[in-house]
């Protein structure tokens, strides 16, 4: 990420949402245009978690979120992905965002198309996207679980081949 000249000051979660409500911007326009996550638990010293996320993203590195129900995981992962990266790619954006579920198959619902010609499936544009948000994949069987591993290593397995994913994996 660091290549793409985003500073850290670009990067702050929440301080972006406070200082434009300060400034009176209305809560409409702060949750089209601000992250609005903040969670100022302390990990270490006087970083918290919302400065390790930061600290992740900027380096570009794969993160997994745990927690309990209501900690904010889903609305802290949905800021970096909408606000940093642009959202869906089929929007214009970055990011593919996929929801866990128990028949999930991302190879057929997410990374693959029918070329009708050609009669297989061929990788779509999803395997350049430069965030993957794997949202409640505890809800998935261990089997469709495993297809997303490759992912946490930047890469998808595709008719016995590895392919890195992001804008320059292909």
């Amino acid at each position: 990420m660091a290549d793409n000249g985003l500073t850290y000051d670009e990067l702050k979660l929440g301080e972006k949402a406070r200082e434009a409500f300060f400034e009176g911007k209305s809560l409409e326009w702060i949750k089209d245009n601000c992250p609005v996550y903040l969670n100022t638990r302390p990990v270490f010293g006087n970083l918290h978690v919302t400065d390790f996320e930061i600290a992740r993203v900027f380096a570009g590195l794969g993160g997994l979120i745990v927690g309990d129900t209501g900690t904010g995981k889903t609305q802290a992962v949905s800021d970096i992905y909408r606000y940093y990266f642009g959202g869906d790619k089929s929007t214009g954006g970055h990011g593919v965002w996929i929801d866990g579920k128990p028949e999930m198959d991302i190879y057929s619902e997410v990374f693959t198309q029918l070329n009708k010609g050609e009669a297989r499936f061929d990788l779509t544009d999803n395997i350049e996207a430069m965030i993957f948000s794997l949202n409640e994949m505890n809800r998935c069987p261990e089997v469709a679980q495993n297809q997303f591993l490759p992912l946490g290593e930047g890469a998808i397995r595709h008719r016995g081949r590895t392919y890195s994913t992001g804008r320059e994996g292909v």
